[in-house]
C-alpha cells in the first residue's frame, strides 16, 4: 500500500536573546509529523563536520554555539522509504539571532495487514512498524500509556521488534514476528497474554483499574508459530507444525479443563490444524483437509453446548477453507465459495434471512442467503466477506440478516470485523474502516459513526 504517511516539518526557530553582542548564535530544531511514519526511530541531521545528532519524531533539539556566517546542515539516517528534499543546504546565520531552515521529510510506505478489536484496530507496515487506534483504557494500542483516553488516529506501538501479522482481541492484541514469535500487550487479568502472569505488569484505569500491559510482552513457550488469534478474553496460536495452542480465560482453550492459563497449553486430541480463530467463548480450527472443529460454549459443533473437552467436528459433513468464529456464532467459507454460518443467530448474525432478538442457536452450519460466492468471511460482532470480485458484504448487527453490499465503490483485498465496527484494505492498498466510532476505532480522528467507509488518517 503505497501511502505518504509521513510529511516532517523541520524549522530552526527564531529566538529572541538578549541585547549585549554576542560572538555565537543558537538554534533549535523542532520536528512535526503529520500522519504515520515507518521509522519510529527519527532522523538524523549534522551541522558542518559537527557529529550528527538525532531528532525524534515530534522532539526538538538545541543547537548553540554557531558562529555567524556560513553552515551546512545535512540530513542522514532516512530509512528507506523515505526522502528529503534540500540536503545539504547552505544557511546564513546571525549573531545573537536564529535563521529559520525549513526541510520536509517525506515517507511512504505499505500496509500490509489490518485487524479490528473490540473496541480498537491495528494496523502493520510493510517495513513491520505496528499501528493501533480506538480505546487504549486496557493498553490495548501497545503506545506505553496507562490513562484511558482514546486514540481517533493511528499511533505507534512502542517495541523495537518487527511484526509480520496482528491479531485485535476484545481489549487485547497479539502479533507475530517473521521468526514466528508470538507477544502480546493489553488487558491481562485472565492470562491472555500469555506470559506467564495475570497481575501485569502495569496497571490500566478501564474498569476501575486492571492489570494489563501498555507494551508488548513475549508469549512464553518458545513455540513458532504460523499465525496467532485473539478472542475476547484468550488467544490461540497454530505453530509451523499445525499444532494448536490456547491461553487465558479456561472454557475455550480446548485443554480438557475449565482453567484460565497464562501461558501456552496445547489443544486436546493431537489434529493438526492450518488455522485458529479465537471468538468471543469459543474458538473454531480449520484442518489440512478442511474439516471444521470447535470447542467452548456457543458454537461447539454447532449447538450450544459447552465443551471445555476439546475439538468436536462440526456437524454437516461440508469440508471448508476459511472460517472465523465471532461473537457466539461462527461462519466460514465452503468448497466452491458458499458462505455457512452456525451458533447464536442474534441481530442476524447468521445471515439467513431471520432477524432473531431472541438468541435461539442454529444446530449446524446454515447457508448464508443470497447466492454469493466468497472467498473469505471474517466474523466479530457482526460478519462481513468478500465475493469474489473485491466487494465487501456485511451482515448481522445493522446490515440486518442477510448480505449488504458495503456502499462505497471500493474493491477490497481483505477485511476484519471487529465488535461494531470493521476495516478493509483496497486492491488499490489504501485502509478503510466503517461502522461504530464511539472510541475512535474507525482512525478518521474523529468519533463520529460512519455508515461508509471512511479513509484512516495518515494516507493520500
Amino acid at each position: 500500500m503505497r501511502l505518504p504517511i509521513a510529511v516532517l516539518t523541520v524549522a530552526l526557530l527564531a529566538s529572541c536573546r538578549d541585547q549585549a553582542p554576542s560572538a555565537t548564535s543558537a538554534a533549535q530544531v523542532a520536528v512535526s509529523t503529520i500522519g504515520l511514519d515507518v521509522d519510529p526511530d527519527g532522523y538524523m541531521f549534522s551541522v558542518d563536520e559537527r557529529p550528527p545528532r538525532a531528532i525524534p519524531i515530534n522532539g526538538a533539539v538545541i543547537i548553540d554555539s554557531l558562529a555567524p556566517g556560513a553552515h551546512t546542515v545535512t540530513w542522514s539516517g532516512l530509512a528507506a522509504n523515505c526522502s528529503v528534499a534540500g540536503s545539504p543546504r547552505v544557511v546564513q546565520s546571525v549573531a545573537d539571532d536564529t535563521v529559520p531552515l525549513l526541510f520536509s521529510v517525506i515517507c511512504t510506505g505499505s500496509i500490509v495487514a489490518v485487524s479490528a478489536g473490540g473496541f480498537h484496530t491495528c494496523a502493520i507496515t510493510g517495513r513491520g512498524a505496528t499501528y493501533c487506534w480506538g480505546d487504549d483504557g486496557f493498553g490495548e494500542l501497545g503506545d506505553g500509556r496507562t490513562d484511558s483516553a482514546p486514540r481517533t488516529s493511528p499511533v505507534e506501538v512502542l517495541t523495537g521488534l518487527a511484526f509480520d501479522s496482528v491479531s485485535a482481541g476484545g481489549r487485547h492484541t497479539c502479533a507475530l514476528t517473521a521468526a514466528g514469535a508470538s507477544y502480546c500487550w493489553g488487558y491481562a487479568e485472565l492470562g491472555q497474554l500469555g506470559n506467564g502472569t495475570t497481575t501485569g505488569p502495569d496497571w490500566c484505569v478501564g474498569w476501575n483499574g486492571r492489570p494489563c500491559s501498555t507494551l508488548p510482552v513475549a508469549v512464553l513457550g518458545g513455540y513458532t508459530f504460523a499465525a496467532v488469534s485473539a478472542g475476547e478474553y484468550h488467544t490461540c496460536g497454530v505453530t509451523t507444525q499445525g499444532d494448536g495452542y490456547c491461553w487465558g480465560q479456561g472454557g475455550q482453550l480446548g485443554d480438557g479443563t475449565g482453567l484460565n492459563r497464562t501461558s501456552p497449553v496445547a489443544v486436546f486430541g493431537g489434529l493438526k490444524f492450518v488455522a485458529l480463530s479465537a471468538g468471543s467463548e469459543h474458538t473454531c480450527g480449520l484442518s489440512a483437509g478442511g474439516v471444521a472443529y470447535c470447542w467452548g460454549s456457543r458454537g461447539v459443533g454447532g449447538s450450544n453446548i459447552d465443551d471445555p473437552a476439546g475439538p468436536v467436528p462440526v456437524t454437516g459433513g461440508l469440508t471448508f477453507v476459511a472460517l472465523s468464529a465471532g461473537g457466539g456464532f461462527t461462519c466460514s467459507v465452503a468448497n466452491g465459495g458458499a458462505a455457512y454460518c452456525w451458533g447464536f443467530n442474534d441481530r442476524g448474525a447468521l445471515g439467513n434471512g431471520s432477524l432473531d432478538t431472541t438468541g435461539t442457536s442454529q444446530s449446524g452450519p446454515g447457508p448464508v442467503i443470497g447466492g454469493l460466492s466468497f472467498t473469505t468471511v471474517d466474523a466479530g460482532g457482526y460478519t462481513c466477506g468478500l465475493a469474489g470480485t473485491g466487494l465487501a458484504y456485511c451482515w448481522g448487527f445493522i446490515y440486518g440478516a442477510s448480505p449488504v453490499a458495503v456502499n462505497a465503490g471500493l474493491t477490497f483485498a481483505t477485511v476484519s470485523s471487529g465488535y461494531e465496527h470493521a476495516c478493509g484494505l483496497t486492491t488499490g492498498g489504501v485502509l478503510y474502516c466503517w461502522g461504530w466510532n464511539d472510541h475512535g476505532q474507525l482512525g478518521d480522528g474523529t468519533t463520529v459513526g460512519r455508515a461508509t467507509p471512511v479513509k484512516v488518517i495518515g494516507q493520500p
